[in-house]
């Protein structure tokens, strides 16, 4: 659909060619500044780490949080938040202190872990991450486990002496006391203090785990152990009796009258049941009487995972016929010595006078128990039992950008500048004081994407190796903590590789890699094409000079590319001057190295022509990049472009009649701003824009140039949308196409086939009379630059008499009527928000190729003669005299077009001098996604 009013307005000239080399009357009133940073503290007012647990009682109604958003001139501090899904039970709601900017209440919901992502609500790119623990006295399941880590309930088949654990959820409830072991029939099965379930006899019995919480309340969970069938009652017997085979099967056998023993060596034999030919090693450790022993010692114990015991017993002296007949575990010597424990390890484990041990922190403990003249060291590790942890790149860190995703390229570099695909990722902290069990997905099919290793290096981490088959695919590499051999699926952490679909891309985290990665030459294509290599940005760039000839795209992830810290000089500013910016692609130069390529490998060159692959085919694609030249608009004046793409123009030049249309350019997600020009664009045949936000810069968002149809190489001609883009302030039209008059016939059609689509949205504020200054300023400017060229300077005294006159003119069109639904009346004032520029002047733009299926803006045509064909007032000496200078030129006075907001139909939904809020809303918006 193409609309089109018909109003009487001035024409704009081409004033980034010639005019924009003076700044100092430029009218830019900049957009109020978002929320760039976010600092997190506790009700200590400390601040809270990425790795921090905020931890607050379930019936804490008190608990708080300062969220600080800087700078502190951004008038939008509100938050919002999400809940990390998958991170654990815990539920807590954030309420705003009544009274307070910057406090919220942490409301707990629901007792366990819990992730909270803090956005600042008018830049969601802005977050804090909060873990959060609520803690609460009360436990919620108990569950038993065995050796294997399995979860067991009912009955269960004993094979032999087998440790059980129990864990409850959660595990800071229970109480000191730890958990308690019962069994309801010791004649078939004892169990210990640690849950050691020895099998005495055949039968079944009850093995019962009890724990106490903080309210006082006693929860228990049980199984049936069920011994028929065990061979031996444990695999280690201490004794100091005179050992034989009869001795072995008769206290060693969980049933004797089916069991043969074999002597295998010294202290070990081998028990065998004939009933059921099942087997069982035994070791029998002769000791001397009186002395003391640990049985089943630990070998791995855990901080936050309650006390555990030491299990002694004191070996008794061999019965003689004299010895009365007795329970050995009667107690005949009130005045008996009694077993005396210490820490050798303090600071590791402590442990008290009944042996109860506690495990303080991760190491190596060492504890030792006397009795008497006897005594033994027990040497084990402690490890943790963390209430979370944290990867080295969580979920949060994938929500950037406008997309609020995260890319990653195939490719790394490694030292040495060559291309891996492996990848070390890891635990965030890591101390390797707990452990992990790793795994990474599978596709659909069940086909492999990645493999892994652990690193061995003094930690829990690992090197992913992504296999071709993960090229565009997504990968989640899961952690999950253990515990005695158990999966702790309440403290499991996640996240997802999405790999790039194009395998030629580079993850890259300074500007060394950009640099290298952008200008590489062919040595990386493997000697079959030509390769053009993309970077993926990881972490913010920050240029140390320019990129010239850059010869891939960028994925930015969100992340900031930033030429504030490129130095100044004259080089410099010459490259960022005039047809320049901080990365410049220029696709002439490119092709020639393609072709010198393809020509000294004339045998791939034959195959890809007879595939009829011309050379080497690809999309130039800039994607979620947030894009600046200067740390200021103050300072971006002359900086120019962040971003300079140059294509062929000229179908008759020598050299060029192979060369094939040049590549798409894809503009997709940026946010480009403290610029003189945002990003400037020539020649080229396929452009897209889409959800990019621009401004603010010191003149345009984008800057294109088009030559007349004439001088292009493909008949087709060339092809623009705009789709779901955002402008904000900028000193001049947010967006131009003009055409370089040095080299232009200035009778032919420059305009491009320009296409707007979905969300246009300007905020690019101009009152009237900003907006009848900025025209004549950009058109004398323009004039007198022209005229200065051509006559050595000669000429600008002569324009310089028509100032007073032109400005007049422009004043009186500005305030036509027919201009009215252009502008919106606020406090006062008039304003229009000042959208797209095809510049005429001496230039021929034709309207028609404008087509426009977006209903927040109007296409106006902008004639500067009346409805005679006169042009009007002091243009007409202005163009005689131009004219006299510059023959080339025949006319001043071609039309514009200008597309803008239309506010006939209402109110903008941000009014001038109201922040651009980088919001979820508006994300939406520019992703296409708004409901």
């Amino acid at each position: 659909m193409k609309k089109f009013l018909i109003g009487v307005i001035c024409i704009i000239p081409i004033v980034v060619v010639l005019a924009l080399t003076v700044t100092s009357d430029i009218i830019l009133m900049a957009t109020p500044v978002n929320p760039s940073e976010m600092q997190i503290r506790n009700s200590n007012n400390e601040i809270i780490g990425s790795n921090d647990i905020v931890k607050v009682d379930i019936s804490d109604a008190d608990e708080f949080i300062i969220v600080d958003i800087y700078p502190t001139m951004t008038p939008d501090k509100s938050i919002t938040y999400e809940r990390e899904d998958g991170y654990g039970q815990g539920r807590v709601e954030l309420v705003k202190v009544e009274g307070s900017d910057n406090r919220y209440t942490l409301r707990p919901l629901a007792a366990g872990l819990t992730q909270v992502i803090v956005l600042a609500k008018a830049n969601v790119n802005v977050y804090g991450v909060l873990t959060i623990q609520v803690t609460s006295d009360s436990v919620e399941t108990a569950a038993i486990y065995n050796s294997s880590g399995e979860a067991v309930s009912g009955e269960y088949r004993l094979k032999g002496q087998e440790r059980f654990f129990m864990d409850v959820y959660p595990i800071d409830a229970m109480n000191d006391s730890g958990v308690i072991w019962r069994s309801s029939d010791s004649k078939v099965a004892k169990v210990d203090a640690n849950g050691n379930v020895t099998p005495v006899g055949e039968g079944k019995a009850g093995i019962e785990a009890v724990v106490r919480d903080k309210a006082g309340e006693t929860h228990s969970a049980m199984i049936i152990v069920d011994t028929t069938g065990a061979v031996a009652k444990s695999s280690t017997i201490y004794t100091a009796e005179e050992v034989t085979l009869s001795w072995v099967r008769e206290n060693a056998a969980v049933n004797p009258e089916v069991t043969e023993v074999k002597y295998l060596a010294e202290g070990r034999y081998l028990l065998t049941r004939t009933d059921n030919e099942a087997s069982a090693e035994v070791s029998v450790e002769r000791c001397e009487a009186g002395e003391i022993v640990v049985l089943n010692p630990p070998e791995v114990l855990y901080t936050g995972n309650g006390p555990s015991h030491l299990v002694t017993k004191i070996i008794e002296a061999p019965e003689t016929d004299e010895d009365e007949s007795g329970d050995s575990d009667d107690k005949t010597d009130e005045e008996s010595l009694k077993p005396v424990y210490s820490s050798e390890t303090p600071d590791i484990v402590s442990v008290t006078e009944d042996g109860v041990i506690l495990p303080l922190k991760p190491g190596q403990a060492l504890l030792r128990v006397s009795y008497g003249d006897s005594f033994k060291q027990v040497s084990f590790t402690v490890r943790e039992r963390p209430a979370t942890f944290n990867l080295d790149i969580q979920s949060a860190d994938a929500r950037l950008g406008i997309q609020m995703t995260r890319v990653w390229g195939y490719y790394w570099l490694t030292e040495s500048g060559e291309l891996t695909s492996s990848y070390d990722f890891g635990i965030a902290g890591d101390k390797n004081s707990f452990d992990v069990n790793w795994s990474v997905s599978e596709g659909a099919d069940g086909e492999a994407l990645a493999t892994f290793v652990r690193r061995n290096d003094g930690t829990q981490g690992i090197t992913l190796t992504f296999l071709e088959s993960a090229i565009g695919r997504s990968v989640t590499v899961t952690a999950v903590l253990v515990v005695d051999n158990r999966e702790i699926n309440s403290v499991k952490r996640s996240f997802t590789f999405n790999i790039n679909p194009k395998k030629e891309s580079v993850n890259v985290y300074n500007f060394a890699q950009v640099a290298m990665v952008l200008s590489k030459d062919e040595k990386w294509g493997g000697g079959e094409r030509f390769s053009c290599y993309d970077v993926v940005m990881q972490q913010n760039i920050y240029a140390e000079h320019v990129v010239d000839n850059i010869r891939g795209g960028i994925y930015g992830n969100g992340f900031l590319y930033d030429g504030s810290g490129v130095p100044e000089s004259e080089e410099v500013r010459r490259q960022l001057g005039f047809q320049g910016g901080l990365l410049r692609f220029n696709y002439e130069q490119v092709w020639q190295e393609i072709r010198a390529f393809n020509e000294s490998h004339a045998e791939v060159f034959a195959a890809n022509a007879a595939a009829g692959i011309p050379y080497t085919q690809f999309t130039l694609d800039f994607v979620d990049i947030s894009m600046r030249c200067a740390a200021t608009i103050d300072e971006a004046e002359g900086r120019n472009a962040v971003l300079y793409v140059e294509m062929l123009w000229g179908e008759n030049e020598p050299g060029k009649k192979d060369i094939p249309r040049d590549p798409p350019v894809n503009l997709k997600y940026l946010q480009v701003y403290n610029a003189d020009k945002g990003v400037e664009l020539g020649y080229i045949s396929d452009l897209l824009i889409e959800g990019c936000i621009f401004g603010d810069n010191v003149r345009h968002g984008i800057f294109a140039y088009y030559y007349g149809v004439e001088h292009r190489k493909f008949e087709d001609g060339s092809n623009v949308t705009l789709r779901n883009n955002v402008f904000k302030m900028h000193g001049a039209p947010a967006v131009v196409f003009a055409s370089p008059a040095y080299k232009e016939s200035f009778d032919m059609n420059c305009a491009p086939n320009l296409t707007i689509e979905g969300t246009c949205d300007i905020y690019n504020w101009k009152t009237r009379e900003e907006f009848s200054d900025m025209l004549s300023i950009f058109i004398l400017k323009y004039l007198v630059e022209l005229a200065a060229n051509e006559s050595d300077g000669a000429g600008q005294g002569l324009i310089e008499l028509f100032r007073d006159s032109f400005a007049s003119m422009i004043d009186e069109v500005v305030k036509h009527e027919n201009l009215d639904s252009l502008f919106y009346s606020y406090g006062g004032k008039e304003y229009t928000s000042l959208g797209i520029m095809g510049l005429g002047a001496p230039l021929t733009w034709d309207p028609a190729t404008v087509t426009i299926k977006s209903d927040d803006v109007n296409a106006l045509v902008l004639p500067f003669r009346d409805a005679d064909g006169n042009t009007i007032g002091a243009l007409q000496s202005i163009e005689f005299a131009v004219r006299k200078i510059y023959p080339k030129i025949s006319s001043i006075s071609k039309p514009s077009y200008l597309i803008a907001n239309d506010f006939s139909h209402g109110e903008p939904e941000i009014k001038p001098g109201d922040p651009v809020p980088n919001s979820k809303e508006l994300y939406a918006k520019l992703t296409g996604q708004a409901q």
